[in-house]
């Protein structure tokens, strides 16, 4: 892609240098793609930016969380000390380098919004034109999710139990080997969803299993080449691809659909932040939420009940503290009542 990047030579020959991971090397390169625009505005590669210039960069990156903050912060900080043992700038300093974890945490907008209450998912989940895109944001919420959403698009008709109100889900991991061949593995558990809102997340599932024509972009077509509706493959499984869109009539659909769909739902409905990880992440402060004001606490039990609903390993129960906490809580649902003690 000639033309996104400010010295793209110079910039290709350190991705090729520093990383052998295409997921890797589409991560740096979006910083760069980023940068493009700085970098004409003050006639100079990134390499030769000032501190400040290079601050009010990674500010520009609206990083949401410390975590995603500190790394834009090192892959550009790599990139400066690649640029400075290749000869490429004048200068032998790299401002960045002294920085710490908590100095680039400094550029988190913690204003920004990036979970949603219960109330919040409803409101998207009306929005949405389709069963099919309502299954793919309400069953994250709710623990169901996998790697790139498996648990949800390798569900079928028959892993539902309408009664007992469990989902039997797989969650894939897929591969290609050395000689190009794909490859899956997967993991099994039985998921309850219990509670009030049961019943309208069964009935979504029930919906989108009954559903023969999907509803393109949410309903906001410009393009009408191929018309509004497209009719959706008859398979066993609960989330289904068009008929315009595949192929492979009788496989699940590919981890692009899926990211798709809930990306075209949060452009048209204008929650920039809607994503499968906010999602789940917004269900696990909603969960905290009812067990808080269940059994009065938010300590190590209550958060391994969490981790089981979400399948997270139990032994990373104390990295939900960093975002799934009372203050969490008190922000989503208890604005103008201070019913909790933050």
């Amino acid at each position: 892609m000639k033309g996104l990047l400010f010295n793209e030579d110079r910039k290709e020959r350190f991705l090729d240098e520093i990383t052998n991971s295409p997921d890797s090397r589409r991560v740096y390169r979006r910083i760069f793609v980023k940068s493009h625009d700085d970098e004409m505005k003050y006639g100079k590669d990134l390499c030769e930016f000032t501190e400040e210039q290079l601050v009010s960069f990674l500010t520009s990156l609206q990083p949401t969380t410390d975590a995603a903050a500190d790394h834009n912060g090192r892959v550009v900080s790599s990139y400066l000390g690649w640029c400075i043992k290749n000869g490429h700038t004048p200068s032998n300093e790299n401002p960045l380098e002294s920085f710490t974890p908590e100095m680039f945490a400094q550029l988190v907008d913690h204003k920004i919004k990036i979970y949603i209450s219960e109330d919040e998912l409803n409101y998207v989940l009306g929005g949405c034109q389709n069963a099919q895109d309502q299954l793919m944001l309400v069953l994250p919420f709710y623990g169901v999710c996998g790697e790139a959403g498996s648990e949800i698009r390798y569900l079928k008709n028959t892993d539902v139990d309408f009664i007992n109100k469990k989902l039997h889900v797989k969650n894939v991991k897929e591969m290609t080997t050395p000689v190009g061949r794909k490859v899956q593995s997967y993991t099994e558990r039985t998921v309850t969803i219990d509670g009030p809102n049961s019943e309208r997340v069964f009935d979504i599932i029930d919906r989108a299993i009954k559903q023969t024509h999907y509803i393109r972009r949410n309903g906001m077509v410009e393009d009408d080449t191929y018309g509004v509706r497209t009719v959706l493959v008859e398979n066993n499984f609960v989330a289904r691809s068009g008929k315009t869109n595949t192929e492979h009539f009788n496989d699940a659909i590919d981890k692009t659909t899926y990211f798709r769909r809930i990306n075209i739902v949060s452009k048209t409905l204008e929650f920039p932040y809607l994503n499968a990880k906010n999602l789940q992440r917004s269900g696990m402060i909603f969960m905290a939420k009812n067990l808080y004001e269940a059994e009065g606490k938010l300590e190590k039990e209550q958060y391994l009940k969490i981790c089981e609903q979400f399948d997270v390993k139990p032994s990373m129960w104390f990295s939900l503290k960093k975002f799934c906490n009372l203050e969490a809580i008190y922000a989503l649902y208890h604005t103008g009542n201070k019913s909790l003690t933050i």
